[in-house]
């Protein structure tokens, strides 16, 4: 409604409005309401719908001089919105009926723009928000009294907002609260149809209106936008409602919004299949944990209802699970492999009360989704007006305790595989009374596992026998047939292999083992084991900018040092180049005093320089955004160090950071840096005479140098201890190469000894690591017998803070089967017992078995 309030000049019987600018206006079923004196309501002449911007009212009572304020009720608004402008003219008619003029005059006001709503839902917050790729969840309606609903709707607006305006969400229908737990506001991109954040912060004024404050601006059609917010239904919605949410934009200082909707039913309206809320349905599933791969019953639950007769559900399973057809042992009327057209499984028309079902379980559930979902079905083949539903998520994937460890190094053939794994109870007595399973090893894809000279049983229960052949035609797979098996005396199993390392990183980069009994039933497994990641080249180099008023230069350092803990610098430097954050590596970002001694600016404002120290890590693919064909054209743009600051500027901005001036940015050569490439893994032992302490040489061959390794780690088996006391007890030893070990003698203890079964050696920050071998040796102590793991780990680390081989900064992990007590190491040499004795002697005798071992052990 429009309120109108003027004082004529002159009598008058006949009004005319002409809406003017903008276009839109819409008076074709308004009414014009006297609100001062009769309280009557004049409709208007009928007006041809090219004239629906003019409204002509006959019979009013215009007295010259006395204030006239009428109300124009159901007018629409021009869509646009802004300033708007009105002609108003009175008449009289003489005595033939003409019109005569009497006055006339401009009137003008601010008006609301419109904002646009279509494609509205009302769904849960899971089908809307947290996973709207969820094929069922996204068709299934809120339930009643839960708070698991969620309004989602598209929009346009015509009058374009900015930062600091704000939306807001306001209820008209009955039966609905808002939530402020997940509110937000997504940009359409027009090409692709993903959504990009906007960014914004929600705030709950009340139970029945939601603001949304604009951390950025919104721009006029054809861009458009789409919202969201958590709610509450209380109440079953009424089949076609006459309003929806009022959803307007607002700015300080604008008595009105600067658009809305007006509350009006979005395009598209809200039948049934978009706005809907179902009942609560009673359903159980028997809490368990199994393996992947498995077949097992699932056992559950549907209780008689107490509200509504029902007699039969349909159990729907999550994506991946099998329900073998026909239903076994309960019944249902059929399976459907594709509910809904989701592609999961489902039994249709399952009876209440207790239900077993046999099924199949996948390797893993897909992007976490492991709900089963009982439901009645609704009109036409889709869950989006379900009466009734409920869901369960008790069925757990329990993963089969399992890990791997290889030499991670690009295009290696033929390095050492060792597989360890526990076997759980209940999958150990499967496959007691046989006696025999078969183990499946399935590496990622590009890896190839080969059961040759290398493949070895490290541990096995007591009296088992185990065979390794090729499984199926994949390169990736093998199968070690176990037999006169029972996992009485353990169940821990530990092989190894050969493996080929391919040239980069695959996705994903899981390893899989899998344990299936004699009747190729699967009894236990882990699809899940995480592959070490292959270092890949790196391109680096160092950025330098100059940096003035600042406080000190200690407090540009501690500047420096957030940037870099924030991600600030990582970046940048990732919106410059166009990679992703996980292929930069910042090593450091350091304060530098002037180099200008002669400078006249004050003492409290110096100058100085911010220099950081990078890297990006390499793709093959020429194509890729972070590889060397496209990365390096990018550093040679003459613009990049402007780029570079630009974007460097607005990540602190970001992340929220003191903002500095960062001036006249340095780019330095690249140089391409080479990952780290070991291999010949070596293990020494003296003696093997169980309760006492003997010399332990572990030894290792770089093919090339890297500055990539901050640390080296050693793990020994579980019961086995080192004795090492002081720095002298523990020797580093080298073979082959130009240099020493770099290790960080600068720092004092540059190993770290706190555990007795593992060494942490501290490589020297930004050293270079030579090719050449290098062997560790220390005083260890040997059990009574030897553990079931009975290996030993050489890893090499990218941090110093790795402390076991599935640390995520190994980079590299040998893992070395060990020896068993009284077992003689192959390469040993023995000494005469007649020999002299002396320290001097007998130090050179253990050397030269070590140096033997490792120059013999080179070939193999």
């Amino acid at each position: 409604a429009l309120l109108l309030d003027f004082i004529p000049s002159n009598d008058a019987t006949i009004l005319r409005i002409n809406g003017s600018k903008p276009t839109g206006w819409n008076f074709s079923i308004a009414i014009l309401c006297d609100i001062a004196e009769s309280q009557m309501c004049f409709k208007p002449l009928p007006s041809k719908e090219q004239d629906a911007s003019v409204m002509e009212v006959p019979g009013v009572d215009l007295v010259s001089g006395v204030q006239a304020l009428y109300e124009i009720q159901n007018v629409r608004l021009a869509d646009v919105g802004g300033f708007g402008s009105f002609t108003l003219e009175t008449f009289l008619k003489d005595q033939t009926g003409a019109l005569v003029p009497v006055d006339a005059g401009m009137m003008g006001l601010q008006l609301p723009g419109n904002l646009e709503v279509y494609n509205a839902n009302l769904r849960t917050v899971s089908g809307a928000v947290l996973d709207p790729e969820d094929g069922l969840w996204s068709q299934l309606p809120p339930r009643l009294n839960l708070a698991e609903a969620a309004i989602a709707w598209q929009f346009e607006i015509s009058q374009v907002a900015m930062k600091g305006d704000w939306l807001v969400f306001r209820v008209i229908l009955a039966g609905l609260s808002l939530s402020a737990e997940h509110v937000g506001l997504q940009r359409v991109n027009a090409d692709t149809g993903d959504h990009l954040l906007v960014q914004a912060i929600a705030e709950s004024v009340n139970s029945r209106e939601i603001w949304l404050h604009l951390g950025e601006g919104l721009d006029v059609a054809p861009v458009q936008y789409r919202a969201y917010v958590s709610a509450t239904i209380t109440e079953i919605p009424p089949i076609d409602p006459t309003n929806f949410l009022n959803v307007s934009i607002c700015r300080f200082g604008l008595p009105y919004p600067l658009a809305t909707n007006d509350a009006i039913v979005p395009q598209g309206g809200l039948g049934v299949k978009r706005w809907f809320a179902a009942l609560p349905l009673e359903f159980s599933i028997l809490d368990i944990d199994t393996a992947p791969l498995t077949q097992i019953q699932v056992v559950g639950r549907l209780p008689a209802p107490t509200s509504k007769a029902y007699a039969i559900v349909d159990l729907i399973a999550p994506y991946g699970v099998q329900i073998m057809d026909p239903c076994y042992p309960s019944a249902c009327e059929s399976v459907d492999q594709d509910v809904f057209g989701t592609g999961q499984h489902g039994a249709i028309g399952l009876q209440l009360g207790d239900f077993k079902l046999l099924i199949i379980l996948p390797d893993w559930w897909t992007s976490g989704r492991n709900r089963w979902v009982a439901l009645l079905r609704g009109p036409g083949n889709s869950a989006v007006a379900a009466p009734m539903w409920g869901t369960s998520s008790n069925l757990k994937l329990r993963l089969m305790p399992a890990s791997v460890a290889y030499a991670a190094v690009a295009d290696v053939v033929g390095v050492r595989l060792t597989v360890s794994f526990r076997i759980g109870l209940a999958a150990a007595a499967t496959i007691f009374e046989a006696a025999k399973c078969y183990v499946i090893v399935r590496a990622p894809l590009g890896y190839t596992v080969k059961c040759d000279s290398m493949f070895k049983v490290i541990t096995v229960p007591e009296n088992a026998l185990a065979a390794c052949t090729v499984y199926g035609e994949s390169p990736s797979d093998v199968m070690v047939v176990m037999t006169s098996v029972r996992f009485s005396t353990t169940q821990d199993v530990v092989l190894s292999f050969s493996l080929d390392v391919p040239t980069e990183t695959p996705d994903p980069n899981v390893f899989q083992v899998t344990v299936k009994t004699a009747s190729n039933s699967t009894a236990d497994s882990n699809t899940q084991i995480p592959g070490m990641k292959i270092p890949p080249k790196r391109l680096q180099s160092k950025i330098r900018w100059m940096v003035q008023d600042f406080e000190s230069l200690s407090w540009l350092q501690a500047w420096a040092d957030a940037a870099l803990d924030s991600g600030a610098v990582a970046q940048g430097l990732s919106q410059t180049l166009a990679v992703s954050n996980t292929s930069v590596s910042v090593y450091s970002a350091v304060a530098i005093a002037s180099d200008n001694a002669h400078s006249r600016r004050l003492a409290s404002a110096p100058d100085g320089h911010l220099e950081v120290d990078f890297s990006i890590a390499l793709r093959l693919d020429p194509l890729e955004p972070d590889s060397y064909e496209q990365l390096y054209p990018k550093f040679m743009e003459n613009d990049f160090p402007t780029h570079m600051t630009s974007n460097m500027l607005a990540a602190v901005t970001d992340l929220g950071l003191f903002p500095i001036s960062l001036q006249d940015c340095v780019v330095a050569e690249l140089s391409l840096v080479l990952p780290p490439n070991a291999t010949e893994p070596s293990l020494y032992w003296a003696s093997s005479i169980a309760e006492t302490v003997t010399e332990v040489t572990l030894g290792l061959v770089f093919n090339n140098y890297t500055e990539d390794i901050q640390a080296i780690l050693l793990v020994l088996p579980p019961t086995f201890n080192h004795k090492l006391r002081t720095l002298a007890d523990f020797r580093v030893l080298r073979q082959g190469g130009l240099d020493d070990l770099p290790v960080a003698q600068e720092e004092g203890s540059w190993i770290d000894t706190r555990s007795s079964d593992m060494i942490r050696i501290h490589i020297a920050e930004s050293a270079r690591i030579n090719a050449g071998g290098y062997a560790f040796q220390l005083p260890v102590f040997i059990p009574y017998e030897v553990p079931p793991e009975n290996i030993w780990f050489l890893c090499l680390c990218t941090s110093r803070a790795c402390n076991s081989p599935t640390h995520s900064s190994v980079v590299t992990a040998f893992a070395l089967p060990g020896f068993n007590i009284g077992e003689r190491h192959p390469h040993t040499i023995v000494v005469s017992a007649t020999m002299k004795r002396s320290c001097f002697t007998d130090g050179i005798v253990v050397l030269g078995i070590v140096w033997l071992y490792l120059v013999t052990s080179a070939g193999g």
